[in-house]
């Protein structure tokens, strides 16, 4: 029993000292706050220091000398996926639509155009919902595949065609999850 724990030990230690830590290409401590309050499911205060960060991000003459620029995509998307966690969907739909409209690349704007079309199956706005879904296109973050897909099927059962859910769910693979 005291090996076991003293090889699972050794193990954590060399593969910490191997990847010392995820957010190693965080360059902006801030952004990196308002990351660590969220992960805490800490969304009011992520939200307020993100939308302080950003907020004085954009009102400098020269965004580009500051550490945020590395991360203004990802903070300008986390601000949206912040507030749909913290259950405010006018402003997070506002955010994820500012993504979608940027120049980001497509594994960030399909994972907006996910979130959005979510957003608006909640709210039961169905063909919004299938235009978001209909925005997704090149790379999908691979966490996400099945759950666009089973979005997908949703929508188009709450939207009364059931034909266009079937062919959807049969091409999924069958997961456990």
């Amino acid at each position: 029993m005291r090996a076991t724990r003293g090889l699972i030990g050794l193990c954590l230690i060399l593969g910490l000292a191997a990847h010392p830590a995820l957010g190693d290409d965080l360059k902006d401590l801030f952004f990196g706050e308002a990351l660590y309050h969220a992960d805490q499911g800490q969304y009011f205060e992520a939200i307020q220091r993100l939308d302080t960060e950003l907020a004085q991000y954009h009102r400098l003459d020269q965004p580009e000398l500051d550490t945020l620029h590395y991360h203004v995509n990802q903070a300008e998307f986390s601000v949206g996926d912040f507030e749909l966690d913290y259950r405010m969907h006018y402003r997070a739909g506002r955010a994820i639509k500012r993504v979608l409209e940027g120049a980001v690349d497509d594994a960030v704007r399909n994972e907006a155009a996910f979130r959005l079309a979510r957003i608006h199956f909640q709210k039961d706005q169905l063909d919004d919902a299938l235009q978001a879904l209909g925005r997704i296109r090149g790379t999908v973050p691979e966490q996400i595949k099945d759950d666009v897909e089973f979005l997908r099927a949703n929508v188009y059962l709450g939207s009364a065609r059931p034909a266009d859910a079937i062919n959807v769910l049969k091409k999924m693979p069958a997961t456990d999850g």
